[in-house]
């Protein structure tokens, strides 16, 4: 009577303290939202420009942090496909403030996409510690500067680069590059003669007295007059970056067919394009017509859209790129050719014209703004792309492409691609946002729809069941393999990781450093049930294992492997083991552990032969001069989390039950120290359903991997920090925590988990050997047992699990 009195006190206590400590993964550090992009067309689409309105996602999600995002895109095209794809890609990003009022209004990315594909894209957020983590660094692929040694304001991707006259000229002259790259800054540098032959790029156009490629001018008297009276000039750079460079241009009191126009003219320039959208707005310039075009050069005909094509375009090819030299006009290069168009937004009622100068088009202001697209194609562009060669240690030996050059050769070409860029502005693509508030990144589909709650004595059963189909299957395997033939990578008989959905083990060579997890299985379940066939599945495969142990690298995961070295004391009498399991431990925590309790995986130093070079797990060796003393750390890393700044999950669970077991030998107060930080950060890091993500920092951004096996070994380290911790509120939070882990694990992710579930029962899905792996894992399998084994025996004892 009073056991079980016990037991309902303490299940009392539990629930309370489970109800209490619920709010500590309530909420999200990542908030995202779903966006669908539609190409509509029966063509490809690369690097599809995309415009967010900052304000618009703020409906939606009032905390979004523009500045503090990420943006990725899966191939899925609903949100059901999406929540499947386990690495989404990541697409640079940018946010401009257009106005100057200090507050975001643009987020601007591209996109490749086939002929009418959907592809869902997700927008994350979050505090900057976090987003930066993981986010990437984004390469600046457009420039903008203004500077008196190019005569004004210039703009650039690394296909070619364009300045604007800013005087009375206001016409548009065009550098041409043969290597791809950024190069305004170094023609503005003071000496620089631009104009000179370079392998790089050079300025390639002369513009004389006309508009150059698609300067902005008025329709008087059937000549384009240049945008040259005015009061008042002026320019900013409202953006550069990885996406987009923007310029805005403003003339004041320009006089023009007897009227005094202000104007605001915005350009931009895409990343990778040839070319770049200008729009003017004007709010007082009547019904005065503009123009734009292309200045006549050596007799080249001007190539026109059929009169019926809406947009309409204006293009040019042939040779009209200039030699170099030190003068700013040279004679025109023969034997190279250069194209140039224009493309009219759709609607604008352009007509087509010309004076003595340019080849044009005239249009009016609609609703007082008017677009167009002016691009320039060289044949030399993209001839001098070098190619990185791996372990080259200069550019100089890099190898110079002479295949697959991404440059127009023919006017055929430059005609097919101005096409191309008519149908973009004809028909843009798609977006739709599909969520209706900031959401988390989701847990897998297949666990979301749990049958029921279950007992920790079904899932026993479940797993028992797994255990014999298993070694049903691989006894026969396992029995036929000569001893001497076995070794870490050699040998057959022996599994890490399975799949999801057909429950079978993946055949791999050797027991690797995985092959002790399952025997571990076998005596717990043999402990358990006392069935003789565990004993003799155990024993036959800890024969195969019994002198072929191997040494590990430093890393966190060791902190599993010094419960030997306590059993090593305890039946050897000899404190020689426990002191250097003791050593370990303190060196580690003061290592591995970080203020906040979250855990670095890998950590070099000098062991005392002064090295510089290391061997990276899976990464081969890496040279790293260094002055570490002996015993110093030289660097850290990661081989399994997202980066050496995060905290890859199973590594964080090894680490707390690695320290709750070190505590347990020792009772070294830093240790428990150490084990209780640990579990704060992991308890405040869970996910909604308590089974994290592989890397804490990673909440499903980059990779959308939960690893159960991580989840099942940190229930096993708070419950064993559960039992040491006399502070009686913290025990039973971890406790709490615990179980509601392992509920989670049993209901959601321990087959089956859904009605119709055709998996065989006892598969534990989800682990993640290394991202972005998805099954289910042998040390996953193992640690749910041995905690489901604890917490059952708690229950038919009413006593609280007791450390082990």
């Amino acid at each position: 009577m009073q056991m079980k009195k016990g037991s309902a006190v303490w299940k009392c206590v539990a629930l309370w303290a489970l109800l209490a400590t619920q709010d500590l993964w309530a909420e999200p550090h990542l908030k995202s939202i779903k966006v669908a992009i539609t190409n509509p067309t029966g063509e490809n689409r690369p690097a599809e420009n995309i415009v967010l309105p900052v304000p618009e996602l703020k409906k939606i999600a009032p905390d979004f942090y523009p500045g503090s995002q990420i943006v990725t895109a899966s191939n899925a095209s609903t949100i059901a496909e999406d929540a499947t794809v386990l690495h989404p890609t990541e697409l640079p990003s940018q946010v401009d403030d257009l106005d100057r009022d200090s507050t975001p209004d643009e987020l601007a990315f591209q996109i490749d996409l086939k002929p009418h594909q959907t592809r869902i894209v997700t927008i994350t957020w979050g505090a900057v510690d976090r987003i930066f983590r993981l986010r990437g660094d984004y390469e600046k692929q457009t420039n903008a500067i203004f500077t008196k040694k190019i005569d004004g304001v210039g703009w650039e991707s690394k296909r070619d680069a364009f300045r604007l006259y800013f005087d009375k000229r206001n016409a548009i002259d065009l550098f041409g590059k043969a290597r791809p790259s950024l190069q305004l800054d170094r023609y503005a540098t003071p000496g620089y003669v631009y104009h000179n032959y370079s392998p790089d790029g050079r300025d390639i156009y002369l513009v004389a007295d006309a508009l150059g490629i698609g300067a902005l001018a008025g329709w008087v008297n059937g000549t384009a007059e240049h945008v040259a009276d005015v009061d008042d000039r002026g320019y900013r750079i409202v953006s550069t970056g990885p996406v987009r460079a923007i310029i805005e241009l403003t003339y004041k009191g320009w006089k023009i067919a007897g009227k005094n126009v202000d104007l605001q003219e915005r350009i931009t320039q895409w990343a990778g394009e040839r070319g770049f959208l200008q729009t003017i707005e004007s709010s007082n310039a009547g019904d005065l017509v503009f123009a734009t075009g292309l200045t006549q050069q050596q007799g080249i005909p001007e190539l026109r859209s059929p009169a019926t094509d809406d947009p309409a375009w204006l293009a040019m090819w042939g040779e009209q790129a200039v030699e170099g030299g030190n003068k700013a006009v040279s004679p025109i290069l023969r034997g190279s050719n250069l194209g140039l168009a224009i493309v009219m937004a759709p609607g604008s009622g352009a007509a087509v014209n010309k004076d003595s100068k340019d080849y044009l088009f005239t249009f009016p202001l609609k609703n007082g703004i008017a677009s167009w697209y002016s691009l320039a194609a060289w044949d030399q562009e993209g001839t001098n792309d070098p190619i990185a060669v791996d372990g080259a240690g200069e550019p100089r030996y890099y190898v110079a492409r002479l295949a697959d050059i991404d440059h127009m050769t023919s006017q055929e070409q430059l005609l097919a691609y101005v096409k191309q860029v008519a149908g973009r502005l004809k028909t843009p693509v798609t977006v739709k946002v599909l969520s209706s508030a900031a959401e988390a990144q989701s847990a897998p589909a297949d666990s979301l729809h749990p049958i029921g709650s279950r007992t920790y004595k079904q899932a026993i059963d479940l797993l028992q069941k797994e255990i014999d189909r298993t070694a049903a299957k691989w006894e026969p395997v396992i029995a036929a393999a000569p001893p001497s033939g076995v070794g870490d990578s050699a040998g057959d008989g022996f599994f890490t990781d399975g799949d999801n959905q057909t429950g079978e083990w993946k055949p791999q060579k050797g027991f690797f450093w995985t092959g002790s997890f399952w025997t571990a299985e076998l005596w717990k379940m043999y402990s358990l049930t006392h069935d003789e066939k565990y004993r003799r599945w155990a024993e036959l495969w800890a024969s195969a294992l019994v002198g072929k142990e191997f040494e590990h690298d430093t890393i966190i995961d060791t902190m599993m492997n010094l419960q030997l070295l306590w059993w090593a004391s305890h039946e050897a009498g000899d404190s020689k083991y426990r002191d250097v399991a003791l050593k370990h431990a303190l060196r580690a925590a003061d290592w591995f552990i970080r203020n906040d309790g979250s855990v670095i995986q890998s950590v070099h130093y000098n062991p005392g032969d002064n090295r510089q070079q290391f061997q990276l797990s899976g990464n081969g060796s890496f040279v790293f001069p260094n002055d570490a003393k002996p015993g110093e750390r030289v660097f850290y890393h990661t081989h399994q989390g997202y980066s050496w700044e995060t905290s890859w999950s199973r590594g964080t669970a090894w680490a707390l039950y690695g320290f709750a077991t070190t505590y347990r030998e020792t009772r070294d107060p830093k240790l428990l120290h150490t084990a209780q930080t640990i579990a704060d950060y992991i308890i405040a890091e869970l996910p909604e359903d308590g089974v994290p993500w592989y890397d804490f920092c990673d909440e499903g951004v980059m990779y959308r991997n939960r690893d159960t096996s991580a989840a099942a070994i940190a229930s096993g380290g708070l419950l064993q920090l559960a039992a040491l911790t006399r502070d009686a509120h913290k025990a039973q939070a971890y406790r709490s925590q615990a179980e509601r882990i392992t509920h989670s694990l049993i209901d959601r992710y321990l087959t089956p988990t859904y009605k119709g579930d055709a998996t065989p029962p006892g598969v534990l899905r989800h682990g993640s050997g290394t991202h972005p792996a998805d099954g289910m894992l042998i040390y996953g399998q193992y640690y749910l047992l041995e905690t489901l084994i604890q917490l059952d025996s708690a229950i038919s004892t009413g006593n609280r699990p007791a450390a082990q």
